[in-house]
């Protein structure tokens, strides 16, 4: 029943990326684009303070003393930053003022496959205690509401027809339930906390890429400087009280 139950909120977590499909049902706007990449600015920022990096700590504290950790998890933030520039090495090339832009949909990709995994991971582990499994899922659909709305902007501005943003979430979505599945009766992957240790350092990698080559160069170039204001208040203040229940 309770694995079950687990099953079932990786589901509904999935699902919750295409929360981003119903704010750019109008047509393009300009302004919405200028919020969303501040809204994705503040939001990967405070994903690794509250999130991935405490996490990140506490798998690599069952393997090395606290420096030790620390200079794994710098490795492992070079690592990401690599894989990064490697998959951007081999996209093509159509603009070279806007290469940072237009790979940043093929980056959030990547994040959003590795952030679901990532939760079908903790999820199956904490189903045991359905408070902590109810307090965690509301955390994660928050997380994935904020990505969803990312994302499907990004692709938006890309030009992706609605119909296509829906089958690239989609097919996201079943990383969520790939990771569940792995971690079903053996629990070898939360266990393993030198592998979850460096998955997390990797992400973390690739994130600190995004936000310094392709939002922040956004960030300054972008004019919409009220909508911008307005994300990065909207986002902050929204992810600090949700990570204060």
């Amino acid at each position: 029943m309770k694995s079950f139950v687990g099953a079932c909120v990786i589901i509904l977590l999935s699902i919750s990326y295409l929360i981003g499909l119903l704010l750019f049902k109008r047509e393009d706007s300009k302004k919405l684009y200028s919020f969303v990449e501040s809204l994705g600015l503040i939001y990967f920022v405070l994903l690794i303070i509250f999130y991935i990096f405490p996490s990140c700590i506490d798998f690599l504290g069952n393997n090395y003393n606290l420096i030790q950790s620390y200079f794994y998890l710098f490795l492992m933030i070079l690592l990401g930053i690599f894989i990064v520039k490697t998959v951007i090495y081999f996209l093509p090339k159509k603009n070279k003022i806007l290469d940072s832009l237009n790979s940043s949909y093929v980056l959030l990709f990547i994040i959003s496959a590795l952030l679901l995994f990532i939760e079908g991971v903790f999820i199956y582990n904490n189903k045991s205690n359905y408070l902590n499994l109810f307090l965690l899922s509301v955390q994660f659909f928050i997380y994935n509401s904020f990505l969803g709305v990312i994302f499907v902007g990004n692709l938006k501005k890309h030009k992706f027809e609605l119909i296509k943003c829906f089958k690239y979430l989609s097919f996201v979505s079943v990383f969520g339930l790939i990771g569940y599945l792995l971690s079903f009766n053996s629990n070898f992957l939360y266990k393993n906390s030198l592998f979850m240790g460096s998955l997390c350092g990797v992400f973390i990698g690739i994130l600190s890429y995004l936000i310094i080559e392709v939002y922040i160069f956004y960030f300054r170039e972008n004019s919409e400087s009220n909508a911008k204001t307005l994300g990065l208040v909207v986002g902050g203040v929204l992810m600090l009280l949700f990570n204060l229940l």
